[in-house]
């Protein structure tokens, strides 16, 4: 059948995208599971497919937002800490 492989590997990256919060595989698997349905490969596991890797993208989105945004704001609050430091030394 045409589009099954497609459907397969965007199942593939939809899962990897979950473990891995790695939202860049989600939006691939979505493509390809998008592709798979345009080919006429609309079964279950194109939807599946398509589901997790929505998932995926959203998770790892949410973490990117969790993680990086304090990171750096930790950063600035550390590089505002040290000029104000060293304008107090000269």
């Amino acid at each position: 059948m045409p589009g099954k492989n497609k459907a397969i590997v965007a199942l593939v990256l939809g899962i990897l995208s979950i473990v891995m919060c790695f939202p860049v595989l989600g939006i691939i698997g979505i493509v390809l599971a998008n592709s798979a349905k345009k080919e006429g490969f609309t079964e279950g596991l194109q939807k599946a497919a398509f589901i997790v890797s929505i998932v995926g993208t959203a998770l790892g989105a949410l973490t990117f937002v969790c993680v990086a945004i304090p990171l750096i704001a930790g950063i600035v609050a550390a590089g505002a800490e040290m000029s104000t430091y060293l304008a107090f030394l000269a």
